[in-house]
């Protein structure tokens, strides 16, 4: 599908999926970004996410959970 295919102009590491929306999702994302990647990976999954937070954000949409697991997430970078 075209439209999905141009979605996705970043490495996996580098962009939160389009349906990686939700906190589930997110987690998921977020440990299979960490057990393939590392931290270096999750370091960019955690920063496209808080550009994805910051933009829900904007259009007033509820972002707590996902803020909550970003801080989770960030103690595997310490």
């Amino acid at each position: 599908d075209t439209a999905t295919t141009e979605i996705y102009t970043l490495s996996l590491p580098d962009a939160l999926p389009i349906w990686a929306i939700s906190t589930k999702a997110t987690e998921k994302y977020f440990k299979e970004i960490y057990e393939e990647y590392g931290k270096s990976g999750l370091c960019n999954a955690l920063q496209a996410t808080r550009e994805h937070i910051r933009y829900r954000k904007n259009l007033g949409h509820t972002v707590e959970g996902l803020v909550t697991l970003c801080v989770q997430y960030e103690m595997y970078l310490d």
